[in-house]
């Protein structure tokens, strides 16, 4: 099989078209978006445009060391287009007089990665992408492991280039080495022997904003380019997100009270679902709004506790016969921009994670979980959709879910109560006066801020603590 055929069985045809048509090339920089901008003032930031920067990484005339010189590591939260720039980079390096010297190979991170690297001929003229570790089903708990399994296969390799969250990838303070053996220094970031770069995806900025609604409009509707504007500009800091950028024409016809992004993707899921049931294979069968919302989050809830990146089609048939309204799935139109994708082999994915992620957290939010006995892990973007899901004393039960290797902050803006979760490397950067924990499980987690556990009392009920750090 070529490779551009075993691409395409992940990515269909189409799609790969439309972003070829709307790409705007993004900025890399060194230092964490998030960290740039200081309370007082914004701090300097070097950026550089991604194609000056990959013909310096690939030059074979600028030597690397085999102890993880050839592999980079590129962050970014969810929706800034990590995949998006990997789908692009292998796109381009099938054409004819690219810049780019040797065959690349994209692969999507998953428990056979290891297996198809090991079969890729002649590495040490190959640049290989290793995409999403964050959706790595074997990097879950275990992330520095398998980097480090991982590092240790592509130094082999011509070039290498790892995709990941943020989040997921934590950022250590520089100099400092933490308990699980990860440092990170002006750039770089070491795994045992192996030392690379890192760098962060920009946020698009004012100019590529623009840049991009001229190429979604086509340049033909500059009625239509200037309410986008009106849109961007209401939306604030959401609009510099390629994802959100990508729905634009939706959200143009609907009021956003802000920078909110739970209702953004509300908006953009619920106009999917209204557009969806119009269709003929909807009608016929009487799938309405409600029926095909449900069947969508129940899948998601699924894909989520099982760790799955694709819902393979064996799956979704067992789930069908357990759950009735989940059948309602096979009916999606899923040719052109569609939340819910279909591969080759007929397996189905969600158009971005985080859209699962959004109908998850509004899951849990509500009360409407269907495998309420199993254990939900709670991804960055998750617990972002949970805080602000809503403010006030309203106080929420969250039940049975997993928290790992992640800052929880503005966890006082709502009365959370906590029960039976699990709490794994987890920091708690603020106080916990309005939260309630029952019978969960703290393990190597940090408190920020001294807790006095005689005054505190009813916060902490029947838990259980290891290696907790309190100060």
């Amino acid at each position: 099989m070529t490779l551009r055929k075993n691409f395409e069985k992940l990515y269909d045809s189409r799609n790969i078209g439309i972003l070829k048509k709307q790409f705007v090339e993004p900025y890399l920089q060194e230092t964490n978006p998030a960290n740039t901008v200081s309370a007082n003032n914004e701090l300097p930031t070097v950026k550089v445009k991604f194609n000056e920067f990959y013909r310096q990484f690939i030059n074979p005339n600028i030597a690397v060391n085999s102890h993880g010189g050839n592999c980079i590591f590129i962050l970014a939260d969810a929706g800034m287009g990590k995949t998006a720039l990997a789908t692009m980079i292998f796109d381009k390096s099938l054409r004819k007089g690219h810049i780019y010297p040797n065959k690349v190979h994209y692969l999507k991170l998953g428990i056979d990665t290891i297996d198809n690297l090991n079969l890729i001929e002649s590495p040490g003229n190959v640049t290989v992408i290793l995409d999403a570790l964050d959706e790595d089903s074997l990097a879950f708990g275990r992330y520095e492991q398998r980097i480090t399994d991982l590092l240790r296969i592509s130094c082999k390799f011509y070039r290498c280039i790892i995709t990941c969250r943020t989040q997921f990838f934590p950022d250590r303070s520089t100099n400092i080495t933490s308990t699980r053996g990860h440092m990170r220094v002006s750039g770089y970031v070491q795994f045992g022997q192996y030392i690379c770069r890192v760098y962060y995806l920009s946020p698009f900025d004012d100019l590529q904003i623009d840049e991009y609604l001229k190429k979604f409009f086509k340049f033909k509707s500059p009625v239509k380019i200037a309410n986008a504007r009106k849109v961007v500009a209401s939306i604030g800091d959401m609009s510099s997100r390629p994802l959100i950028l990508s729905y634009i024409d939706i959200l143009s016809g609907m009021k956003i009270s802000g920078s909110n992004e739970n209702e953004a993707y509300e908006k953009i899921i619920s106009f999917w679902l209204s557009r969806e049931i119009e269709k003929e294979a909807m009608v016929k069968r009487k799938i309405d709004y409600g029926e095909l919302l449900k069947a969508i989050s129940i899948v998601a809830e699924f894909m989520v506790i099982n760790r799955c990146v694709i819902l393979k089609k064996d799956q979704l048939y067992k789930l069908s016969q357990k759950i009735e309204k989940v059948s309602s799935i096979n009916f999606i139109d899923v040719s052109g921009r569609t939340l819910l994708q279909k591969d080759h082999d007929g397996h189905y994915m969600f158009a971005h994670r985080s859209f699962l992620e959004y109908l998850v957290s509004a899951t849990i939010v509500s009360s409407v979980r269907v495998f309420k006995d199993r254990k939900i892990p709670v991804s960055d973007k998750m617990l972002f959709f949970l805080t602000h899901s809503a403010y006030g004393e309203i106080r929420f039960s969250y039940t049975n879910l997993v928290f790992s290797d992640l800052k929880i902050y503005e966890i006082n803006k709502l009365c959370f109560n906590f029960l039976f979760c699990d709490f794994d490397g987890v920091t708690f950067t603020e106080e916990l006066n309005k939260v309630r924990f029952s019978h969960c499980k703290f393990t190597n987690c940090k408190f920020d801020v001294p807790i006095n556990f005689k005054e505190i009392g009813g916060i902490f009920e029947n838990c259980e603590f290891v290696d907790a750090d309190i100060p």
